[in-house]
């Protein structure tokens, strides 16, 4: 922070200090990383593998159980999303401290543009509900809530769990990591991208996002439009 009365600068924000670990898989040589100008090694580990793109899901999984144990979180993101909040995490762990490791929030993801009536949509809304019957009761637990900053926060057990990613805790990802469908490559959920990311947590966890009314309590931004840019109707 600029101290305008000292003429000097000084660091903030060590309440909320994260140490982060990158890591980017890519297939093969087919990757833009070597035009990047962030220093690898430093900004990120770049590991290449020979499985095809739609197949590198399962690949993080592989780097995540290797690592398991080290990290508080375990995290899996697409490559075209943002974290905007810096008390994303926080936020994480009072849910969970709130509510117990058998439960997983997802996040809400938005895109924003200044093209449309309005300039910032949620993209990730109602899947038909027969896709995800299969691996989840939505009648258990239907919704939960609790106190958080002195305002009720109301989460509910979504048609929609796709986050898109995960965002768990260590001991969270040890019991997802332990069961026998790990890494099992089952894709039957929308296809192999979604599946990797989602499909094992809904057989292990109840995910739950933030009911519309706080849609913004945890979300991640979304830097590809192509939702927003689709026609699309508002009620």
């Amino acid at each position: 922070m600029f101290d305008i009365a000292r003429s000097a600068v000084y660091h903030v924000n060590q309440a909320v200090n994260l140490e982060i670990d990158v890591v980017v898989l890519t297939t093969r040589d087919k990757h833009v990383l070597d035009r990047l100008s962030l220093p690898e090694r430093i900004a990120f580990k770049h590991e290449a593998t020979d499985v095809e793109p739609m197949l590198l899901g399962f690949e993080c999984l592989k780097v995540h159980k290797r690592e398991a144990g080290q990290y508080d979180f375990h995290c899996y993101l697409e490559d075209d999303l943002l974290i905007p909040d810096p008390w994303f995490f926080r936020k994480l762990e009072w849910f969970n401290q709130s509510f117990g490791d058998d439960k997983v929030l997802m996040p809400n993801r938005f895109e924003v543009a200044s093209s449309v009536p309005f300039d910032k949509v949620y993209v990730d809304g109602n899947l038909p509900r027969h896709w995800t019957e299969p691996f989840q009761d939505l009648s258990v637990d239907p919704s939960i809530s609790a106190k958080f900053l002195g305002q009720n926060i109301e989460f509910f057990r979504p048609a929609n769990p796709i986050g898109p990613g995960f965002y768990l805790n260590s001991n969270q990802f040890s019991k997802w990591a332990s069961q026998a469908y790990f890494l099992d490559y089952d894709q039957r959920f929308i296809g192999p991208i979604e599946s990797s990311y989602t499909l094992g947590i809904l057989k292990t966890f109840q995910v739950y996002k933030s009911v519309p009314a706080n849609a913004c309590f945890l979300e991640v931004h979304h830097l590809d439009n192509r939702y927003l840019d689709k026609r699309l109707r508002f009620d």
